[in-house]
């Protein structure tokens, strides 16, 4: 009994610290490079990118703050952002409106975003440009 409890304790701890190591990023986990954009799902429904597609729907994170972005070819420059790091989440700001996106995921080439549109989930699946 003693021993599994013990690993039971142990398990659990690694797990916890391996999940909070994968949440501390910095600016440069998500700057100098280009995200593009390979899928969004709204609302349960998910919108696949094709390649050529892919070309016009990209997001670039500037380490000055600017936030650019690309959707089915309409661009938005003048957005900012700003990274929470105690809510591991962004803070967009464009045209007077405030929105957030919780990091779900963030790899070396990959970037999951969610956040909400009219009160309903989105989630944005970006990789690296190469």
């Amino acid at each position: 009994m003693n021993k599994f409890l013990i690993l039971s304790i142990l398990f659990f701890t690694s797990t916890f610290s391996i999940t909070s190591q994968n949440n501390l990023y910095t600016k440069d986990d998500f700057c100098k490079t280009k995200w593009i954009i390979k899928s969004i799902e709204y609302n349960q429904n998910v919108i696949e990118y094709t390649e050529a597609q892919q070309k016009n729907n990209w997001m670039i994170f500037r380490e000055n703050g600017k936030h650019e972005v690309t959707i089915n070819g309409e661009i938005t420059q003048d957005a900012t952002w700003k990274y929470d790091e105690s809510n591991n989440n962004f803070t967009f700001k464009d045209k007077g409106k405030t929105t957030y996106q919780k990091i779900i995921k963030l790899t070396k080439d990959k970037l999951v975003l969610e956040g909400e549109l009219e009160g309903k989930k989105l989630t944005f699946y970006l990789e690296k440009n190469e």
